[in-house]
């Protein structure tokens, strides 16, 4: 039978209705699928009819009731103003024995007059009322009768039996309506048929006319097409009608949640296999649910489930899970239920299930490699509650503190009670002796981190402690001793071990390029793997250190991205301070400053812990160098742990302090903070050249004092340690000897500290031995040289952003005439820093990224994130537009402001 809109049904019933009136018997049978609008059909027109004939005798059969005898006799009866109670025919009926008299009872109230019989849902009518239906059809002569029926399906019982008898006694027509389409939707919204909304509003109620009536209601109430309050309500109905099976098979799927457990519906839903396909079917046709099986909206997920108690809903959930777990499921989707069954009915079920906690730690572990910190504390969390088995308890325990490791180390300090326990006890050994050394050095317990280690006797913890004490003392080389034992191969190995190898061989002096080759491997394992915050540190730092700048700077990127769209939040406050770091090495201030703020900002002071002083100091260091002396003020009023001395994180800090205090005329204040840190540098064995020079600190507070002579001996003896073990120290000690006025040939020392710097990366000092060797080449009258230095010093400061810097010190004492040295138009584009307008500047004249990167000193990675910023403020998208927009400034200024080419990527 063809279906048909719910017009041309109303045609069908006006046709049947206008014949009764002529005279005629007439039944017209309503079908459709589950929630088509057959029931608002009959009803709709028994009220339009009604108050032209009188009484419509109407009733609606119930599944709940399909077993209660003469019920749809008896509602009949009510319609036509039966009396009830007891002795009343309406009560007789109740009994078997008045099974006859009900049938005489109904034959008289509808046969005096001519009848409108409506029966909604007639395919739940009880049998005997269906009897008692037929026997006063037969019986009505000459008054006419006009029966309308609504049934799922005209072809099955008991439907199908009535509609067959009916037909030998009236004539029959039948309507079969359809679900709504999307035009039937637009005219529904009163919008044209093009309009997107009536395609949106389908695609949610799938042609359901409760569900898309819904939708207009919630829409009028909240200004938009989205399932609200009333689409909730129409969503139960539609379950409640649909009978007990519909019911249980929406309840399954909204518990079942993913396409890949839905195999498991059978098993689940207590009902016979047919009855579970005809369910799904009319869920899917009702609109519910998709034709993948799940359903259309979430809204009506949230629906089925609410319709079980909570103890229903953990009964079901621990059910799922012993399904998946017995039939070899994947772990994590075995977890998920065993989560959500505690998460509905809190309670231990370990002993109903003796085998969920072990799955838990398991799923923990799955969940913490493929770096979900979130799913691993809530799987360690729930193994945890449902075992007393130590061993399985230590192990969630250790996965628990590690996933609060990614996000929130102040969260994984509330666990150190645990860890304390379970190494008393005796349960702690492997990583979870790495866990308690972590959280207790992170947190400043250096006295008990020693303490465990010492107490560390087997062999395999011995193995495990090994790059944790390297580490250890790194963080706080006053309290612990670095490992004798030979390094690893640096072939292969565990990667913390490599790394913190690494940072050794980078404190000492050692090669870089072993450094980088380290680094590589830990950070090319560790993307893949997952790793945590120690060796990740260790190894950027170490890349740091021996000037692989470069090289830190794009693993940081790399990274980045990574760890941003999994949300390790720890992770990325260390590469953000880190490269906070290579920027201001690289003198790129501005960079710096904005980098080590969003270190700051990402994870709290308090999940910094004793850490904080190293963003902390590159911040201030950035913002004094930038001039915000308030702003690295109120940075260094911020309170700071106790204990941070007992720490090297302590000694940026300091330096940074002393920094500020000399930008704010308190050479005293500084000479203290310098002094501090070689006194802690010292005291442990850790005066490293490459971390902190406090030496040439202590020489600019000397020379802010008006001391040359002890400022020449601080900057000597730095000098003697950092040559041949750090180019950039060895460079910035000679120009700072220059600077005492105490050197004969103060030439010969600036040009070899240039010829140090050419290459090192560390571009505000470039800049800084640049302007003053053309200051001391024009101070000795040879201004040709002079002025293509200051030239070259002017270029490299406009790749950094630091061009006042080097005009300030080519202007220092009126000593140079700065004319025409920068051209007038140097600054084209407005939108843009002076770095990144040198940069587009070079593009625009169709020089490469290497031609750019060696006229301004850059990387190549430096000149590509240039011209990506530039080309993103400037909206275009290739070379070709920065030329276009050079000669259209240089025509018409202005135009750069209301260009609209899409930004892109620089090439090469």
């Amino acid at each position: 039978m063809r279906s048909m809109r719910r017009a041309d049904a109303v045609a069908v019933l006006d046709e049947s209705f206008r014949a009764f009136l002529g005279g005629y018997d007439r039944a017209v049978v309503v079908s459709g699928p589950m929630m088509s609008g057959k029931s608002r059909l009959l009803r709709d027109f028994a009220d339009k009819v009604s108050a032209g004939i009188g009484t419509v005798f109407t009733a609606t059969g119930s599944l709940s009731e399909h077993d209660v005898s003469m019920g749809i006799v008896e509602q009949l009866l009510r319609r036509a103003g039966q009396r009830t109670g007891p002795g009343t025919g309406l009560d007789q009926l109740r009994s078997h024995q008045s099974v006859d008299n009900g049938r005489a009872l109904l034959a008289d109230v509808v046969g005096g007059s001519p009848a409108v019989l409506v029966v909604d849902e007639v395919h739940h009518a009880d049998a005997a009322s269906v009897d008692a239906l037929l026997y006063v059809l037969r019986r009505i002569v000459g008054t006419p009768v006009l029966v309308l029926l609504s049934t799922v399906d005209p072809a099955v019982a008991p439907a199908a039996a009535l509609i067959a008898e009916l037909s030998s006694l009236v004539p029959v027509r039948a309507a079969r309506l359809r679900m709504l389409d999307v035009d039937d939707v637009a005219a529904l919204l009163e919008v044209p048929l093009d309009d997107r909304r009536a395609e949106e509003c389908h695609a949610l109620c799938g042609g359901n006319p409760l569900l898309a009536e819904a939708l207009v209601v919630d829409g009028y109430e909240t200004g938009v097409l989205a399932p609200g309050e009333t689409f909730k309500v129409a969503v139960s109905t539609c379950l409640y009608r649909g009978g007990r099976t519909v019911l249980e098979v929406a309840r399954c799927l909204a518990l079942l949640d993913t396409t890949s457990s839905r195999h498991l519906l059978y098993e689940l839903a207590d009902a016979p296999s047919a009855d579970v396909n005809q369910a799904v079917t009319d869920l899917t046709v009702a609109g519910l649910l998709d034709d993948d099986g799940g359903f259309r909206h979430p809204a009506a997920q949230e629906v089925a489930l609410a319709t079980l108690t909570p103890a229903e809903r953990g009964h079901a959930h621990r059910r799922i899970a012993s399904l998946l777990h017995h039939c070899g499921a994947d772990v994590p989707l075995a977890a998920t239920h065993l989560v959500a069954a505690l998460d509905a009915d809190p309670g231990d079920f370990g002993s109903e299930l003796p085998w969920a906690a072990e799955l838990l730690v398991e799923a923990a572990d799955f969940a913490l490699r493929g770096d979900r910190p979130a799913d691993t504390v809530r799987y360690a969390k729930a193994a945890r509650s449902l075992t007393t088995a130590e061993t399985v308890r230590v192990r969630a325990l250790g996965l628990l503190v590690a996933a609060r490791w990614r996000r929130n180390p102040s969260a994984a300090a509330s666990h150190l009670g645990d860890l304390r326990a379970a190494r008393r006890a005796g349960h702690l050994t492997g990583d979870g002796f790495e866990l308690l050394l972590s959280t207790l050095a992170w947190n400043g317990h250096f006295a008990e981190a020693a303490d465990v280690i010492r107490s560390i006797g087997d062999d395999t913890s011995t193995a495990v402690a090994e790059p944790a004490l390297r580490w250890l003392h790194f963080v706080s080389p006053g309290s612990f001793t670095e490992p004798t034992s030979a390094a690893g191969d640096p072939g292969g190995g565990d990667l913390f071990q490599r790394a913190v190898e690494a940072l050794g061989v980078a404190l000492s002096g050692g090669e870089p390029a072993r450094v980088a080759a380290d680094a590589d491997y830990v950070l090319q394992n560790g993307e893949l793997s997952g790793i945590a915050v120690e060796p990740l540190m260790s190894i950027l730092l170490a890349l740091v250190y021996v000037d692989r700048l470069d090289d830190a700077e794009q693993w940081c990127l790399r990274l980045d991205s990574q760890f941003a769209a999994r949300s390790l939040d720890t992770l990325r406050a260390v590469l953000l301070s880190v490269a906070a770091e290579v920027a201001y090495r690289r003198g790129d201030m501005p960079l710096a400053r904005s980098r080590a703020a969003s270190a700051l900002n990402l994870i709290s002071v308090k999940s910094w812990c004793v850490a904080v002083g190293y963003p902390v100091g590159t911040h201030v260091l950035a913002s004094t160098a930038l001039g915000y002396l308030d702003e690295a003020a109120e940075l260094l009023r911020r309170p700071v742990p106790a204990n941070l001395e007992d720490t090297a994180f302590a000694l940026p800090y300091l330096y940074a302090r002393g920094q500020h205090a000399l930008a704010t005329n308190r050479p005293y204040a500084a000479l203290e903070d310098f002094r501090t840190c070689g006194r802690l540098m010292t005291s442990w064995d850790f005066d490293i050249p490459t971390f902190v020079s406090w030496r040439i600190g202590v020489g600019q507070a000397y020379l802010a004092l008006g001391r040359p002579r002890e400022a020449k001996g601080m900057f000597d003896k730095q000098l003697l340690r950092a040559r041949g073990r750090a180019r950039a120290v060895h460079a910035v000690s000679l120009r700072l000897l220059a600077e005492t006025g105490l050197i004969s040939d103060r030439r010969q020392f600036l040009e070899e500290s240039v010829k140090l710097l050419q290459n090192s990366g560390h571009l505000l000092e470039l800049i800084n031995s640049l302007a003053e060797l053309s200051n001391e080449y024009y101070a000795r009258g040879d201004s040709e040289r002079s002025r293509l230095t200051g030239r070259r010093a002017i270029e490299v400061s406009s790749g950094c952003d630091a061009l006042g810097v080097a005009k300030n010190l080519l202007l220092s004492g009126e000593r140079f005439d700065l004319t025409n040295l920068v051209d007038d138009d140097e600054q084209r584009y407005p939108q843009l820093t002076d770095a990144e307008s040198r940069v587009a500047g070079l593009a625009a004249q169709g020089l490469t990224n290497r031609e750019i990167g060696r006229k301004l000193f850059l990387s190549m990675s430096a000149v590509e994130q240039r011209l990506t910023r530039v080309f993103r403020k400037l909206g275009v998208s290739r070379r070709a537009d920065l030329i276009g927009l050079t000669l259209a400034r240089s025509a018409a200024p202005g135009l750069l402001e209301s260009s609209t080419s899409k930004a892109g990527s620089p090439s090469g």
